[in-house]
């Protein structure tokens, strides 16, 4: 599918559902945040971006999840000197959507946090932490120990967003990436 096509279908099912409403719903600026995420997403094709256009995504991304999650707050604390460096394109997205999907409990607040801060002069420490129900001991386990076989990693339907995206780092960053 081409770029044109996509917005202008999305276009074509907002306008739809106005119509058919006579103003705006959900649903509307929903398909309106999604095609705003979509073409932050297509400017570049370069898989390394600036971390300052990975957390323009980022936003998008939180705003569309805190459609679904009323419950769901948000803060970041980015440090603007990491805001130079590369990192692999809508990265933080599957760690933040775990924390979403596994951290949120109904009815109550979902707290999630992320992070930016200088690390040793030439490097980044990103931080994702959530006030959710966090993980067994054995999940957590599992996780730490993807790094030392990065190759032969298993892919598990519930962790693979999170195994594709240390993958990722891992190729891009070799040694100097860590988790």
């Amino acid at each position: 599918l081409t770029p044109h096509f996509l917005f202008n279908t999305l276009s074509m099912i907002t306008l739809s559902i106005q119509n058919t409403l006579r103003g705006d719903c959900d649903g509307t600026i929903m398909l309106t945040k999604l095609s705003e995420l979509l073409r932050l997403m297509q400017k570049t094709s370069s898989n390394l971006i600036p971390v300052s256009s990975e957390l323009e995504y980022t936003e998008k991304y939180i705003e569309l999840e805190q459609m679904k999650h009323p419950n769901l707050k948000f803060n970041t604390d980015i440090e603007d000197d990491c805001l130079k460096y590369y990192m692999p394109k809508f990265s933080l997205q599957p760690i933040l959507e775990n924390s979403i999907i596994h951290g949120a409990t109904p009815g109550k607040e979902l707290v999630v946090n992320l992070s930016v801060s200088s690390y040793n002069n030439d490097f980044i420490k990103i931080t994702i932490s959530d006030n959710g129900c966090g993980m067994d001991s054995a999940t957590l386990e599992k996780l730490q120990n993807m790094k030392n076989d990065m190759m032969n990693l298993e892919y598990s339907h519930n962790h693979i967003g999170f195994s594709n995206t240390v993958k990722r780092f891992n190729l891009m960053f070799t040694s100097d990436f860590d988790y």
